[in-house]
Parts: structure tokens; sequence; C-alpha cells
């Protein structure tokens, strides 16, 4: 079963990723909710960014178009770029999610400083450095986390200070935050040890892989789940009128 998993890493990966967009993309469609029309988007930016990614795999063959020698002689050849591109979209994608279920003026303004000040940072220093087609930000996945936990732990004060926290356990909000958060904080690890990631050390490839790919599984399952619940909770209070 493991194995079999590892072997078809990239297909399940993409699998999940595109049922939690379509699933959220459902919900909205039949519900006309807004609240979460920013975290639908940041699923979709991910489903279309990691299927524009694997392009720089096929860089690694010697076909004699003119198109597919140029882009492989350029800066293009490898999708570093996308990604760094896909980091500063995230975050403000989430910024704007969050900056929408939290009503406190002072918690508003937190996010849209961190949402405006590491765009700022990334776009300076991927733009004043050789980073932006061949690394990523320093400690980008890290910082991404730290961002993103603190978003959630804001989201979290607004139900704990208001009355939400009566009913917090119906809200799609906190399952959705919850999961991500999650994520997060469980595949940081993999991120702080990345050094260890190369051929000497076959069972840390092993092991990260492995890890990712069942966080990425129950994270957008999850995800599909709870916008899948919320679409026939929605169907079945339409029906019943």
């Amino acid at each position: 079963m493991v194995e079999f998993l590892l072997d078809n890493y990239t297909p399940i990966t993409y699998l999940v990723e595109i049922l939690a967009a379509m699933a959220g993309s459902l919900y909205i469609y039949k519900s006309k909710d807004e609240s979460v029309r920013y975290f639908v988007m940041y699923l979709w930016l991910t489903v279309i960014v990691e299927y524009t990614a694997i392009y720089s795999r096929f860089m690694l063959n010697n076909y004699d178009n003119k198109l597919f020698v140029l882009i492989k002689n350029s800066p293009f050849c490898t999708n570093n770029w996308l990604y760094n591109v896909y980091a500063v979209i995230l975050i403000i994608l989430l910024g704007k999610y969050y900056d929408r279920l939290i009503s406190n003026l002072k918690h508003k303004n937190y996010i849209k400083i961190l949402v405006i000040g590491f765009s700022i940072f990334s776009v300076f220093y991927l733009m004043f450095s050789d980073a932006f087609f061949y690394n990523s930000i320093p400690y980008g996945f890290m910082i991404r986390t730290l961002i993103i936990s603190f978003f959630v732990c804001l989201y979290y004060l607004s139900i704990i200070n208001s009355e939400k926290i009566l009913t917090f356990y119906k809200s799609k909000h906190f399952y959705l935050s919850t999961t991500l958060l999650l994520w997060s904080l469980a595949i940081t690890p993999l991120f702080i040890f990345s050094s260890y990631y190369t051929l000497n050390n076959p069972n840390f490839i092993y092991l990260r892989q492995f890890i990712l790919l069942c966080s990425n599984i129950i994270m957008y399952l999850c995800f599909t789940v709870v916008f899948l619940l919320s679409y026939f909770k929605v169907k079945s209070l339409v029906m019943s009128k």
C-alpha cells in the first residue's frame, strides 16, 4: 500500500487538490456564500500552479522544437519562479479570507500589515537577488507557516470573544482553519531539515515523501468533506422551503 501511494505520489496529490477545489466551487455555486470565496480561490490557485509546474519535467528531454529549446535555455527552465509567485499570492488570498472572518479592527490591521509586509519583502528580495528563478525565500515555508498560524489564532480569538463560541463546532470556517493549521505545523519540520534531502539520505527522502503525501491527502480530503457537507446542508434547506 505504501509503495503504491509513493509510486503514484503526483497523480494522487493532484486528484485530492482538484477534488477540494471543485467541492468548494460547488458549495459557493449552491449557497452563494461569499465568505469562503478567497479560500476556494486559494485552492484553485494551488491546482493551477501544480498543474502548470509539470512543464519543468519536460525540460529534462531533448526535443528539437524551437520554443522548447528557448525555454530550456532560459531561467524559466525550472519552476522555482512559479512557486515564488505562488507563495506571495497564497498569503494575500488567505489574508483576505481571514480579514472577512474577523471583525476586530486591530486584528484586521495586523493581518493587513503582515500581508503587505510579507509581499513587499518577498518582491524586493526576489527582484534584487538571483532567488526568483533559482531558489526560494530563505526559510520561506516557515515564515508562511507562522503567518498562517497567526491568522488562524486571530480567527480563534474572534470566536472566543463572541457568541460564536457557542456554535463554533457548526462552522465550516473552524474546520477549514484547523485543518490548514495542523497541516502547516505537521510538515514544517520536514522543511526545517531539508538539508538532509539528498541522495545520501534515501531513508529521509522516503519518509519525507510519505509524510507529505499523507498530510496532503488528509488535508484536501478534509476540505472536500467540509464543503460537501455544507453543500448538502444548503441543498436540504432549499428543498425544505
